[in-house]
């Protein structure tokens, strides 16, 4: 009887951590403060995980073949915080750690309704996209020219932040369709994802998608795993799309996110790197280096532009080789298990390449972007080590 008590205590921990998570991911597509969507994580995931592991016995939590590296990412993060004594830095690597836990052990728990949570979180991120499009040009009245930027107000109002989300589900949405012979809706969707991209003037998601699509492409190509059917329909499709594009640059409709160009990127980058090597340090700069170029139209260099650079900067070169190979590692995976994760683990990895900051941090878009795939597949890939936990006759 204790241990059906105990299993029932466990299942409850569970499910409140379930709705966390789904707090989590839908705070950040809301106007809340940066505080309240971390007291979301405390209060939904951090504490209800830390209670399965101190009031209930036996296996808690359940991860797969991507944990170990994981932790050997951790753990070289580790090391120059932990010199530094950066007691915030500590508390984030905490943080990270039991979100990815929480990811993979839900996940492994509820592997038969992942697809269903896959629509739903891109039904949420369209209408979230939709939503703030309304307010820019039908509320606020602004003017096509006008780039749509709420990132005052919103947590995730940026629109470089938007384009991720929208590239991130979207693909993976698509690729699930297509899987299910749904091939309309498959390519309707990533119309779609290409034009709310568009409309906020940005190439980082279309960036991340179309190598999301070549890449998946040339796989398929090399495994002998695409008909001659579906490669003409790629080709047909690819070509449709090259020529729209160039009907739009004819037509001046893609002025105003032309006129962006690279903002700098290849600048942006040759100075961190600069900087990584005047630390002299294998291991970075320190999680607290503030960063000390200007471009040379004198504006100050607010954050790296990317996720890999800032992870070499402030915590080095070895951490940054380990978080590759978990991309890698988690992608071969993902398409092992012929899941549309694999999709949005090379979506991320393109994007995160050319935006985002430091993927150790408090609760961050940044940790769906990279850790949300990543703990998904573990997660996947794990052995069902919960059935002795939710059956009463192992009873010992």
């Amino acid at each position: 009887m204790s241990y059906i008590h105990n299993t029932k205590h466990k299942g409850r921990l569970w499910c409140l951590i379930s709705i966390g998570l789904a707090l989590l991911f839908i705070a950040f597509l809301t106007p809340l403060s940066s505080k309240s969507v971390n007291n979301i994580f405390y209060t939904l995931v951090l504490l209800p995980l830390l209670a399965t592991l101190i009031v209930t016995r036996g296996p808690q939590v359940s991860t797969g073949k991507l944990f170990g590296i994981f932790l050997c990412f951790i753990s070289l993060s580790a090391i120059p915080i932990v010199q530094s004594g950066n007691f915030q830095g500590i508390r984030h690597l905490l943080y990270t750690t039991v979100f990815w836990v929480a990811v993979s052990t839900v996940t492994c728990r509820h592997k038969e309704k992942l697809n269903s949570a896959l629509k739903a979180s891109c039904a949420l991120v369209l209408l979230f996209t939709v939503t703030l499009l309304f307010i820019h040009f039908v509320i606020n009245e602004s003017s096509f020219s006008v780039r749509p930027n709420f990132w005052a107000s919103w947590r995730s109002g940026n629109p470089i932040t938007v384009s991720m989300f929208v590239a991130l589900h979207c693909m993976m949405f698509s690729t699930l369709a297509y899987q299910q012979g749904k091939r309309y809706t498959a390519i309707g969707t990533f119309a779609l994802a290409i034009i709310l991209m568009l409309a906020y003037q940005t190439k980082t998601g279309i960036f991340g998608s179309i190598v999301a699509i070549v890449i998946t492409v040339i796989f398929e190509v090399s495994k002998n795993n695409i008909s001659k059917k579906q490669l003409l329909e790629f080709s047909l499709g690819a070509t449709i799309f090259i020529v729209l594009t160039f009907l739009l640059y004819l037509s001046g409709a893609l002025d105003s996110v032309l006129s962006r160009g690279g903002s700098y990127r290849l600048e942006i980058y040759n100075l961190i790197i600069n900087e990584y090597i005047e630390c002299g340090a294998l291991m970075g700069c320190g999680y607290e280096y503030e960063i000390k170029s200007t471009l040379h139209n004198g504006e100050v260099l607010a954050h790296t532009h990317s996720v890999y650079l800032a992870q070499l900067l402030f915590l080095g070169l070895p951490s940054l080789i380990i978080l590759v190979i978990i991309q890698i590692r988690g992608f071969y995976l993902a398409r092992s298990l012929s899941r549309p994760i694999s999709v949005g683990i090379i979506v991320s990895a393109a994007f995160l390449l050319v935006d985002g900051g430091a993927p150790i941090n408090n609760p961050d878009p940044v940790w769906i972007f990279l850790w949300l795939p990543l703990a998904i597949v573990d997660g996947l890939s794990s052995e069902n080590k919960l059935t002795s936990l939710d059956n009463p006759k192992y009873d010992a």
